[in-house]
């Protein structure tokens, strides 16, 4: 006999991420796959202040509350998987891989922000732990950094962003009264449910036998019209005893195959503008780095007929790219090229696990920053060494058309 224990687990390490893209923003869609991140979204609303005058000295008799805003944040370490996935909700949507036509091939995915159109993906996501899952619809990132750093003892590249969403609400739960049952299982004669549709999810005693009201039990499989219970209850299940079934998350989101990107390995290049992007390797050098582009999608928009919420309608603004190299300050070529704003070309790269041995092609991550102009000149000390952090802001290259590019290998042939 297994020790029944009455809680509805919410540890935090169970907390999931499922997402879908959405065919129309705003829409909801049932996920396809999983995300491995620390994601956190709220949904919040302001009680606003109301002048009333009622002759007295009291000034609050009728609530009135502003809109649910839905925000958050996602952060993890990044993936030659993901690095192709989650850009698509803040840089470019869609893409398909460019096959290398390799034996096993490969497939590379490029992403670079489109000058003068709106062109990302939303998506559906849902999120929690198994007894209180929610669903949240119009998700973006409305800006994102990757970064690395020797130092860091995960020892790989991250990705972190804030979250958008248009909406956010708990999955529903469903109440009903039993027909009988026993302890370890709750009948409902007609109940029409579909078989295993609350496998995984959690059923609460809340009225009839005395002994059970207050329990909690996780719902090990269900048919039309019983549950059955993965431990048991205290005592037999009665006619009339009422119950309340927690919300689901989707079933048969497996998991996927993933390759962390690694910080040691990391290359940078810089060159001089004109010339060929990845060709100067600076080693001996090179510490950290960060990467950020915002998107310009500051929030969703609101209109008249918005009850209590936003319309899946972006504000646009302006999209930039910005970041800062570390590096161990022992030689005057940035600062020469700092002092005379002169624009210089980064790139960022590290490779991954062989794809196919007999044509040597291996997993790949690229950041290019094609004119990047160094922002200032930060001197600090990392251990007994003198080291310079070197800010940047991406300009628009005229031969690219954009400031800069995201691109990844994989073996993924299409995104889940």
């Amino acid at each position: 006999m297994t020790t029944a224990f009455n809680i509805a687990p919410n540890s935090v390490a169970l907390r999931r991420g499922y997402f879908g893209t959405e065919a129309i923003a705003g829409v909801p869609v049932a996920p396809t796959y999983r995300v491995y991140a620390a994601m956190k979204l709220a949904a919040t609303r302001q009680l606003a202040d109301r002048e009333e005058y009622a002759g007295t000295l009291f000034s609050d008799y009728t609530p009135v509350f502003g809109p649910w805003e839905i925000d958050g944040t996602l952060e993890q370490p990044l993936t030659y998987e993901d690095l192709a996935i989650l850009p698509r909700y803040s840089l470019a949507g869609g893409g398909t891989g460019v096959s290398d036509s390799e034996s096993t091939p490969g497939y590379t995915y490029t992403r670079r922000p489109d000058p003068d159109s709106l062109n990302i993906d939303t998506a559906t996501i849902e999120g929690g732990v198994p007894n209180m899952p929610w669903t949240a619809s119009g998700v973006i990132f409305p800006e994102f950094t990757i970064s690395g750093d020797i130092d860091d003892s995960e020892a790989a590249w991250k990705w972190s962003s804030p979250i958008k969403a248009v909406s956010k609400d708990y999955k529903a739960t469903v109440s009903d009264a039993a027909t009988g049952g026993s302890t370890t299982t709750v009948v409902k004669t007609g109940a029409g449910w579909t078989s295993d549709q609350f496998a995984g999810a959690y059923v609460r005693m809340t009225g009839g036998t005395v002994g059970n009201i207050g329990q909690i039990r996780e719902i090990a499989s269900n048919n039309t019209t019983t549950l059955t219970v993965a431990t048991a209850f205290p005592s037999a299940v009665a006619s009339t005893d009422t119950f309340e079934i927690s919300g689901v998350f989707t079933t048969g989101i497996a998991d996927r195959t993933r390759e962390i990107i690694a910080a040691p390995g990391t290359t940078l290049y810089i060159d001089a503008l004109g010339g060929t992007i990845g060709t100067t390797d600076i080693p001996g050098r090179f510490i950290s780095f960060s990467v950020t582009y915002q998107s310009g999608l500051t929030t969703w928009k609101r209109f008249m007929e918005n009850v209590d919420s936003f319309t899946a309608k972006p504000d646009l603004g302006k999209r930039k790219v910005m970041g800062q190299v570390r590096l161990e300050f022992d030689r005057l070529d940035e600062w020469e090229n700092f002092a005379a704003g002169v624009g210089q070309m980064i790139r960022i790269e590290q490779t991954g696990s062989t794809i196919d041995s007999g044509a040597n092609t291996t997993k790949s991550a690229t950041i290019d920053v094609y004119n990047a102009i160094w922002s200032n000149f930060t001197e600090d000390e990392r251990n007994s060494n003198i080291t310079v952090t070197l800010p940047f802001t991406g300009f628009v290259d005229t031969s690219e058309g954009v400031p800069f590019e995201l691109a990844v290998k994989n073996k993924l042939s299409t995104l889940p």
